[in-house]
């Protein structure tokens, strides 16, 4: 199964992810994100979006605020630059609520 990538730009600390082109996403976190919007494809049954983000310094992520977390708590992203982290978002009920899963942390 080939699945298309996408790379996804910060602009004025929003993120725009359009699952209509690709449902894996490179990232480079360069600045804070206080949203994100994501469009998915009309009629979607299941999505499920996952981010390779690679670290350029301390910069915060505000998830969707409808995002559950194993435990109650989103993952602390790595900080130092160059680091990898994957996250992968999923909905089963056109987006009105996510799950959040830590595909890995810290990758050097």
């Amino acid at each position: 199964f080939d699945e298309a990538v996408a790379g996804l730009t910060i602009v004025s600390n929003v993120v725009d992810i359009d699952a209509r082109t690709a449902s894996v996403f490179t990232l480079t976190l360069n600045d804070i994100i206080n949203t994100m919007n994501v469009t998915l494809p009309a009629n979607s049954r299941s999505v499920s979006l996952t981010m390779i983000i690679t670290s350029q310094g301390s910069y915060s992520v505000t998830w969707p605020a409808n995002t559950k977390w194993a435990g109650g708590t989103p993952p602390q992203l790595s900080t130092t630059s160059g680091r990898i982290d994957v996250i992968t978002l999923s909905t089963t009920n056109n987006g009105l609520s996510w799950l959040g899963f830590i595909g890995g942390l810290d990758f050097q």
